[in-house]
């Protein structure tokens, strides 16, 4: 089942190499904003998105210093130690920068 999470994103990076233990990183990593529970304002959060580097030019609207609003979906996956949310789905409120 997918878990639903709004998220502020400023930015998008696509991953493409293979580590020194051989593992292949080939993923886009979302960069959002998200409140800071412990603080004020906001904090950064990056985010796996599943799919390969080459879709990265799905994210060539976002400019510098911008915030867009999105909706998205995914999952929680461990690794043992830690857990972390994977982006499955994201869908853009309007490819506009956020007031």
């Amino acid at each position: 089942m997918l878990v639903s999470m709004d998220v502020n994103v400023i930015g998008a990076s696509a991953l493409n190499f293979t580590a020194d233990d051989g593992t292949v990183y080939n993923h886009i990593k979302i960069i959002a904003l998200a409140d800071n529970k412990g603080g004020y304002g906001s904090v950064g959060q990056s985010f796996k998105y599943d799919k390969p580097s080459n879709y990265i030019d799905e994210f060539g609207f976002i400019q510098p210093g911008q915030v867009y609003q999105a909706s998205c979906k995914g999952l929680f996956e461990s690794n043992g130690k830690t857990a972390s949310f994977v982006i499955k789905e994201i869908q853009f409120n309007k490819k506009e920068v956020k007031s």
